[in-house]
């Protein structure tokens, strides 16, 4: 879990960056054949640029799904006032 929480805070700083590229990478299909038709020509077939893509899309989805776990996982303060007051009652 440690590696896990590791791994989250060093890319969590990149996140904008990721999303930065996506959204040029989306851009580029729906607008990039007509701008630069030889330029989109070498992304799409480029596999070194599918394959830095795939990864980036992954590791967003990661932040995506930790930030879920995380969310699911902090105590609600309600929560908290409730055990506190129930232990003391005990």
């Amino acid at each position: 879990m440690e590696a896990v929480g590791l791994v989250a805070q060093i890319l969590e700083p990149h996140r904008e960056q990721f999303e930065t590229l996506l959204k040029a990478e989306r851009d580029m299909h729906s607008v990039g054949a007509i701008l630069n038709p030889t330029l989109y020509r070498d992304m799409i077939y480029s596999k070194s640029f599918a394959q830095q893509i795939k990864v980036v899309r992954a590791a967003v989805a990661f932040l995506d799904e930790i930030a879920a776990v995380k969310s699911d996982l902090a105590p609600d303060n309600d929560d908290r006032t409730n055990d506190s007051t129930d232990s003391t009652s005990a």
